[in-house]
């Protein structure tokens, strides 16, 4: 595991100045953390149904890649969005189209309640891509109710960098917040998760790079 711990800051920086240092490229970050935490999954989720819950941001986008991956590899994957294409960020849509235009299943939470519900009932691992480090408060509107519903619902969550709704400075949870079985943290530790009270919301913590520096 790596020896480096961040701030949501140092995170941000890191991820900026790396990108533009070495020349990775963002979209390339995220395909590369994406395949890492998909064998990850693999390794734990066997044979079992996997639901992947993406917000609209990078995590999305990092959510969208383990998506693409996993099915290539023979799993069965459900991505519900929380948000239409227009919304997403960037790299987050890149990848929201190009699985699209091959081989994913896309559903949407706010235009199949009930289904979503089933889907997290009947699902062995739910992935959280719904938010990552940037969040400045508790989570609103649709986020909020997502998060509600994968906690009352699903097994196990498998959560992306962070669990959606954890303070990454604190550690402690804003409400609501993902309670995961397993976190997946990219690049770093980050600074909350040295606070004993984060591990009731991470789970287990790995950590996963890009092959990048820690520090330059």
């Amino acid at each position: 595991m790596s020896s480096f711990v961040y701030s949501k800051e140092q995170a941000r920086t890191y991820i900026s100045r790396a990108t533009e240092k070495f020349a990775v490229g963002l979209w390339n970050f995220m395909e590369i953390t994406g395949r890492h935490m998909a064998a990850i999954l693999e390794s734990k989720a066997g044979n079992g149904k996997i639901v992947i819950c993406c917000g609209k941001g990078n995590n999305a986008g990092s959510g969208l890649a383990m998506a693409r991956y996993l099915i290539n590899w023979g799993h069965d994957v459900e991505v519900w969005m929380l948000n239409e294409p227009k919304k997403l960020s960037k790299y987050a849509r890149f990848n929201f189209e190009i699985l699209r235009d091959s081989c994913g299943k896309f559903f949407f939470t706010g235009h199949e309640p009930e289904s979503f519900d089933a889907a997290l009932y009947y699902s062995d691992w739910v992935v959280d891509a719904v938010l990552g480090v940037g969040i400045d408060g508790a989570p609103r509107k649709e986020e909020a109710k997502v998060i509600r519903k994968i906690n009352s619902i699903a097994k196990k969550v498998f959560a992306v960098d962070v669990p959606s709704g954890l303070n990454v400075d604190t550690g402690t949870p804003y409400t609501p917040t993902i309670r995961a079985a397993y976190t997946c943290t990219l690049m770093a530790l980050k600074k909350g998760f040295l606070n004993p009270e984060s591990a009731d919301w991470t789970g287990e913590v790995s950590v996963v790079d890009a092959g990048l520096p820690g520090c330059f």
